[in-house]
């Protein structure tokens, strides 16, 4: 039988071939991006702390802040579950609080779209008020008002290595290749500009 290739979800302990991004490194260039902006503020909407990638997404968030230089505040940390419901539920929680931020990281980009939609229903603006990234780069980012900063995960080359590793392992099990981590790229759009003093 042809074996299971994982793409992108993963958890470590399960031996099946994987493709997928580093996440780590995703959440910190877009961190870092904000902070190269001049906030030094910075909240984050997570995925679910249960899975892999939101916790490898969140070490990223972090790392990405300390390279900055910058603190790193719980209290602007709220966890999400990836869709846009949670999205807007995040960012209403984090501008309930009372904690000032001016840019927001999401961990994928229905959450940071549901987010957008939150401040705007605040009276408040993005990127004026509040920068917004997310990660993802899914296909209506480009689109929404104003366009989504995102990191962009290949997807087409994920499902060609996901295909070739399939086919790989179906021919030698033993010398196929056990995991593929791809490049990511950071696509700046309107939703993200330096912080105004």
């Amino acid at each position: 039988p042809l074996p299971i290739v994982l793409a992108c979800e993963y958890e470590v302990g399960i031996d099946q071939p994987r493709v997928r991004i580093n996440d780590l490194e995703a959440a910190a260039d877009a961190a870092a991006h904000l902070a190269a902006l001049g906030h030094k503020k910075i909240a984050c909407i997570s995925g679910p702390s249960s899975q892999r990638m939101s916790r490898d997404r969140q070490r990223g968030f972090r790392l990405g802040l300390r390279r900055s230089g910058l603190k790193i505040d719980d209290d602007l940390i709220v966890e999400g579950d990836y869709s846009v419901q949670s999205g807007v539920a995040g960012a209403n929680r984090l501008l309930d609080s009372g904690v000032k931020f001016t840019a927001l990281f999401c961990e994928n980009d229905e959450m940071a779209l549901g987010a957008i939609h939150a401040i705007a229903a605040r009276g408040l603006r993005v990127p004026e008020d509040i920068s917004v990234t997310g990660i993802d780069n899914m296909r209506f980012a480009e689109f929404s008002n104003p366009g989504l900063t995102t990191v962009a995960l290949p997807t087409t080359q994920i499902g060609e290595e996901a295909m070739r590793l399939m086919l790989d392992f179906a021919l030698d099990p033993d010398g196929a290749r056990r995991e593929v981590i791809l490049p990511h790229r950071l696509i700046v759009r309107g939703s993200t500009a330096p912080l105004v003093s």
